[in-house]
């Protein structure tokens, strides 16, 4: 449990932070790159929260066996993908956000945060594997 939220709370300080740096440099800057300021938070904001609760699911799936695991982490992985895509449909139809601006910034965090969340997962893994043995 102790080394779970330890996971969690690294995954959160880094994509959190990594959030807030890009929000600040593209607020600095938005005028001159032609980056629509709020579709980039949004995108941003949907990124965090999406990575944040996959990740906890995801820590949570570990405990019990790979069955287990595959059927919470795929699971899950569908059910955010579908709720990311209403969130995404949301935001350019009903609120009108640049498309560009948007869907770069989406994509941008998307994998970023699908980069250090399937780094420190694997950490986790292993750790659990030396463990066992």
């Amino acid at each position: 449990m102790e080394n779970r939220d330890f996971y969690f709370r690294k995954f959160v300080i880094l994509t959190v932070t990594i959030f807030v740096i890009s929000s600040a440099v593209i607020f600095m800057f938005y005028k001159d790159l032609k980056i629509d300021f709020v579709s980039f938070l949004s995108a941003g904001i949907i990124n965090v929260l999406n990575s944040v609760i996959g990740f906890k699911i995801l820590l949570k799936s570990l405990v019990g066996d790979q069955k287990r695991f595959y059927f919470i982490g795929l699971g899950s992985m569908v059910v955010r993908l579908f709720v990311v895509l209403i969130a995404v449909l949301v935001g350019l139809l009903a609120f009108k956000l640049n498309k560009i601006s948007f869907i770069f910034a989406l994509f941008f965090f998307y994998f970023l945060y699908l980069i250090i969340e399937t780094y420190l997962l694997v950490n986790r893994i292993n750790k659990l594997k030396r463990i066992d043995t």
